[in-house]
């Protein structure tokens, strides 16, 4: 594939952002004429802002990938849009939505536990917070509806430690499903 990327990014934290914004843009191209079993072009951009006041943070984060051209109509898996997993439509399990576009909405809040710490023995910041967030993915060429939107929301226990984020967490979504979390590091 062939792509270009633009990247602004003046959080304060990568993780546990408190101020700045963090812009990312992508354009992808893959086609028949470099070797490539699919031919598509996609543009992908996500948008992380913060607002703090004292112990309080609410973080906003928008995902939005759209598949406009696009000449196969073969399944794959490569190159589409997944939903599902913490912050992600949180009750869902990880990658329950698989399509050529998607669009997500994620609005975080987060309060930082005075004098905490991680398990109470290690001297980094301990965070409660919940999440509420809406998305969908859809096909090539189709219109979404608002009606089709999926919700989904998460209530959490957090930590920035040396290792990377800690999350315990709990995600509902708008069908019924559930998750728990268990997280210590990068999501990958």
């Amino acid at each position: 594939p062939v792509f270009a990327t633009l990247k602004y990014d003046s959080l304060d934290n990568v993780y546990f952002p408190t101020q700045g914004v963090a812009a990312y843009a992508e354009w992808t191209k893959e086609g028949l004429i470099s070797g490539s079993d699919y031919d598509y072009e996609q543009i992908y951009t996500d948008i992380r802002f913060p607002w703090s006041y004292a112990s309080n943070n609410i973080t906003f984060h928008i995902k939005y990938g759209t598949t406009y051209k696009k000449s196969d109509n073969a399944a794959r898996l490569y190159g589409t849009y997944t939903l599902g997993g913490l912050f992600n439509l949180s009750g869902y399990a990880p990658y329950s939505f698989n399509d050529d576009n998607m669009a997500l909405g994620v609005m975080q809040y987060r309060y930082q536990l005075r004098n905490a710490g991680f398990l109470g023995v290690l001297d980094t910041p301990l965070y409660v917070g919940s999440s509420l967030e809406a998305g969908k993915t859809w096909v090539y060429k189709q219109t979404p509806k608002l009606k089709d939107i999926h919700y989904g929301g998460s209530v959490y226990l957090a930590a920035d430690t040396f290792m990377g984020p800690f999350y315990f967490a709990y995600g509902q979504a708008d069908n019924g499903a559930n998750s728990f979390y268990l997280y210590l590091g990068e999501k990958f």
